[in-house]
């Protein structure tokens, strides 16, 4: 099994450094994954993290920070933010060589709130064919990975595991789904097991908690969701714990690494 967590840097306002990734180690994780914030970290805080964790032979996985840069946000998708997104991927570059390192990219499809759901799915097909010629103009070994989306949280591109099949075979199977195990239960309100067909096509997961106000909260308190994890399991991919800063973290997460691993 690979297993890893988001990286949470507002933990490191509580802790230093050194114990958080000494914690990584002792638990063995296969990677972390990163949504690199440049505005409020440096480049030197996060290659001095990349640098480490490489040398220990853990793997590093991408989401993109939509989230904390407007210019990121597949919504926005255009011909003028372009850029922006060439500098994010060559700030990778300089972070972790792209031509000798792999990586997932995850990332979340347009919203259709103010623009139609049709105008959304364009722009995220463009945003998809834009960066696979850009990988493969450089060389960078970039997976991209669509993820799961909550419908109940907004209407966005990635929403219903129908669409998602959709736009990954129209790359011809180029693209995965990052099967998050959370948001496709609340889309669903139940445990569906997906088709083999959705199966075949995933190539990251994310797991994390839930109640009725809050996500990406600790998982073992949501046994409902067990039944998938033991899915992912199964089927070997790589499993994201991402939980983000919460009361008692490090202990919460703890937790949550000791049930996917007593998980069968």
């Amino acid at each position: 099994m690979k297993l890893g967590i988001t990286f949470e840097e507002k933990i490191l306002k509580e802790i230093k450094q050194s114990e958080y990734i000494n914690f990584i180690k002792k638990n063995k994780l296969s990677f972390l994954e990163f949504a690199p914030d440049f505005k409020k970290y440096s480049y030197k805080f996060y290659k001095n993290i990349f640098n480490e964790i490489i040398n220990d032979n853990i793997k590093i996985t991408i989401h993109l920070p939509h989230f904390v840069d407007d210019n990121l946000d597949i919504t926005n998708f255009s011909n003028k933010n372009k850029l922006k997104l060439i500098e994010f991927y060559d700030s990778l570059n300089n972070l972790i060589n792209l031509t000798k390192n792999n990586i997932i990219l995850v990332f979340h499809g347009a919203k259709y709130e103010i623009i139609s759901k049709e105008e959304a799915l364009s722009r995220t097909n463009a945003f998809i064919k834009f960066s696979i010629e850009y990988f493969k103009e450089k060389k960078y070994l970039i997976s991209l990975s669509i993820e799961t989306l909550n419908k109940h949280h907004r209407n966005v591109i990635g929403d219903s595991r129908e669409d998602l099949i959709n736009i990954v075979k129209s790359f011809n199977n180029k693209i995965g789904i990052c099967f998050d195990i959370t948001h496709d239960y609340l889309n669903i309100k139940k445990i569906n097991i997906p088709t083999n067909e959705f199966l075949s096509l995933v190539n990251h997961s994310h797991i994390h908690g839930f109640n009725k106000e809050y996500n990406h909260l600790p998982i073992y308190k949501n046994e409902i969701l067990f039944k998938m994890v033991n899915l992912l399991k199964k089927n070997n991919y790589p499993i994201n714990i991402e939980m983000l800063l919460c009361d008692n973290y490090l202990n919460e997460l703890q937790k949550d690494i000791d049930l996917v691993n007593s998980l069968n």
